[in-house]
């Protein structure tokens, strides 16, 4: 025997077809990571979870520490010639992050969510397409323009030596810097 369906005043107002006697789909069984974050207990998982990201931060604090520690060996002039070139630097690395990464992850995030995982992965790929020419562009314009831009911002001596030294050993690496944060 079936139920007698009840429409709301509201439905009735809007004409909604009945749906009482239609069987309804099943739910779609969770995939194995979707059952992790739904059942296991909350600890391990946030544990296991942030395991990638906290060794990413230890590296970079590390490489941030040793980098400290080799200009400081240098004298005076080593953090005078540093100190123009790290904003440039701080400067890339946000809009690779801000910019390119955070749509390229973005993009990917929604359509894992949407189980097109073949797309995703295609996805991916624009993150290379983008970051090798902007990181090539990158490089170009600090090495060209970076001695006069350190000119102007008042580096003179052993620390434009210094800043110019820095600056090209930091971007010709760009293209790394624009494809690992994006």
């Amino acid at each position: 025997m079936q139920a007698s369906c009840v429409l709301s005043p509201q439905a009735r107002k809007l004409s909604l077809p009945e749906t009482c006697g239609k069987s309804r789909a099943r739910p779609v069984e969770p995939d194995a990571r979707t059952h992790m974050l739904l059942a296991k207990p909350i600890a391990p998982t946030i544990l296991r979870l942030a395991v990638p990201n906290s060794t990413v931060m230890i590296v970079q604090i590390l490489i941030g520490l040793l980098e400290v520690y080799f200009v400081s060996r240098t004298g005076v002039d080593g953090p005078a010639g540093v100190s123009p070139v790290f904003p440039l630097v701080s400067l890339v690395v946000a809009i690779a992050q801000g910019a390119l990464g955070g749509g390229i992850v973005t993009t990917v995030a929604r359509l894992l969510g949407a189980g097109r995982i073949g797309d995703a992965g295609e996805y991916a790929w624009y993150a290379v397409v983008l970051g090798v020419p902007l990181g090539l562009a990158t490089t170009a314009v600090m090495v060209a323009l970076g001695p006069t831009l350190y000119g102007h911002m008042g580096v003179s001596g052993s620390a434009l030596e210094i800043a110019v030294s820095y600056s090209f050993t930091i971007f010709v690496g760009a293209v790394v810097i624009w494809l690992f944060t994006s």
